[in-house]
């Protein structure tokens, strides 16, 4: 069976997917040192995420 369809069958009869919005888990230090003011390349390298990861 096509994934697609069992969706929309289900959407049909009223059911929804929830979807857990995953998140970084050194996020909260990455928010916490932009808030001190520390700039986003040096935050990101700090935390291991790629700059553009942590812009996004």
């Amino acid at each position: 069976m096509n994934r697609n369809t069992a969706f929309g069958w289900a959407r049909k009869a009223g059911r929804a997917s929830v979807r857990m919005p995953r998140r970084h888990p050194r996020r909260d230090e990455y928010e916490r040192l932009r808030a001190a003011g520390v700039a986003r390349r040096v935050a990101a390298r700090q935390v291991g995420v790629n700059e553009r990861t942590a812009k996004d």
